[in-house]
């Protein structure tokens, strides 16, 4: 996962931390997961929604249409944020992992780091 979409969802857990049982970390999760599984059962909207050929905009409207009475605003916000900022062949995965970590949140656990994001903050200390 990118260090944007990773930045973008910590924005994110923050707020849903603040809302406690309503709108948190819970639901957040609940609603990434059934995303991931539309996603597996459906593997042509998995390939649309991973076609850079396809416009975002229509991307965008699919998924708002999808998801816009079942799930979250924040929710919403988060997968399309995940399709601009997230390489096709990564997106269905990432995805999956942010819905791993508001679970790990919810039960009070923090997430483990991201491999990327570490990888790339070490670089950055020994200046590499």
């Amino acid at each position: 996962m990118n260090e944007s979409l990773l930045g973008y969802a910590t924005a994110i857990a923050e707020d849903a931390g603040t809302k406690g049982a309503e709108g948190g970390y819970g639901q957040l999760a609940d609603d990434l997961a059934g995303f991931t599984r539309v996603l597996v059962h459906s593997a042509e909207l998995g390939r649309a929604l991973s076609d850079r050929s396809i416009p975002l905009s229509a991307r965008r409207g699919v998924v708002e249409e999808l998801l816009s009475d079942k799930a979250l605003p924040a929710t919403v916000r988060l997968v399309v944020y995940a399709l601009q900022a997230t390489p096709a062949d990564e997106f269905h995965g990432a995805i999956s992992t942010l819905a791993h970590r508001f679970r790990l949140l919810e039960s009070g656990q923090p997430p483990p780091p991201d491999p990327i994001v570490a990888k790339s903050a070490t670089r950055e200390r020994i200046g590499a």
